[in-house]
């Protein structure tokens, strides 16, 4: 009984051990079977790896001649002085949109979010095309000018990023100098002329201040002698040995709010006055331009090649295995 139970142990356990291992999660590969595969269905995977390979290849090379090189440049817009710029906004939102200053110090991005979209319309615009295209002599078409910069805002949002590319190293970097060069001297003009706009509503502004300040105190002034003449009159009628005046500050209520408010804005304009004077040239000079002056080639023959056979192997290995098992079922 010992021995059957010994011998029925041993087979179990030897059923056991030829048992596929299911659980482990292992999937054995038979490469003859892969070689067998492909030897048939050979012409599908040829055929496959060519279209593929001379596709992707192509692409790479062929597709786009004419952005083989490349100059890569950033644009900041300052926020230097960044309380005044906020303090700006609030009294003239115009101007201070047309020199791209920042209108909330708290959130610097919602500003330059929409400024670098500006600058990304500026330098595809026809004035600064049409600037590079006569620095460039007439050399370069203006589509061609126009087609060669690429622009995207950096993964944080602080900055603008713009490629000039062409497809031969000496051009490019002419048709970059050009076409940055133009976009810095026409922004930087167009920002002179809001700073002049700015700078004379300001003083504007605070000459009918001082206007509407005058005008309340004598209002007040007259407001006073009134009051004190209707004192007078009033005391002459009373009989009294000693009549005694008192100078009087006092200003009516309405007068008074009015010229409290006016008082305020005045303060902050001549701040903002005195700023704009100061540091004129932070007003004017809003953008940073970082230019990487070496040209950069975009296409590796060697890493095209590579990318090309891997891709064609891929691929040719895919449609031979996917061929082979809709013809066997």
């Amino acid at each position: 009984m010992e021995k059957n139970n010994k011998n029925n142990i041993q087979i179990e356990t030897k059923k056991n051990d030829l048992k596929p291992e299911s659980n482990t999660g292992l999937v054995s590969i038979d490469i003859k079977n892969i070689f067998r595969i492909l030897k048939k269905r050979k012409w599908w995977f040829i055929a496959t790896f060519i279209i593929i390979f001379c596709a992707v290849f192509s692409f790479t090379y062929f597709v786009t001649p004419e952005s083989k090189y490349s100059i890569q440049s950033t644009v900041l817009i300052s926020t230097d002085n960044i309380k005044y710029q906020e303090k700006i906004n609030y009294y003239f939102p115009k101007e201070a949109y047309d020199l791209w200053l920042i209108a909330n110090e708290a959130y610097p991005l919602n500003s330059l979010n929409y400024y670098y979209m500006d600058a990304v319309s500026y330098i595809n615009s026809d004035k600064v095309i049409d600037s590079a295209y006569q620095k460039l002599g007439n050399l370069f078409s203006k589509d061609i000018l126009r087609k060669s910069i690429v622009t995207g805002k950096s993964i944080d949002g602080t900055q603008l990023n713009i490629s000039i590319s062409y497809k031969n190293k000496s051009d490019t970097k002419k048709i970059a100098d050009a076409i940055l060069g133009s976009f810095v001297e026409n922004k930087k003009s167009d920002f002179e002329a809001s700073y002049d706009s700015l700078l004379k509503k300001t003083d504007n502004k605070i000459n009918n201040l001082n206007s509407e300040v005058s005008s309340l105190m004598n209002q007040a002034d007259n407001y006073s002698l009134e009051f004190n003449k209707k004192i007078v009159n009033e005391l002459k009628t009373i009989n009294n040995n000693q009549i005694n005046f008192y100078v009087s500050d006092y200003i009516p209520p309405d007068i008074k709010v009015k010229l409290d408010a006016d008082n305020d804005q005045l303060t902050n304009l001549k701040d903002i006055k005195n700023n704009l004077e100061e540091y004129k040239n932070l007003y004017i000079n809003r953008i940073v331009l970082n230019t990487n002056n070496e040209v950069i080639a975009n296409i590796n023959i060697l890493k095209n090649l590579i990318l090309s056979l891997a891709a064609g192997i891929i691929f040719g290995l895919i449609f031979a295995f996917a061929a082979n098992y809709f013809k066997s079922n």
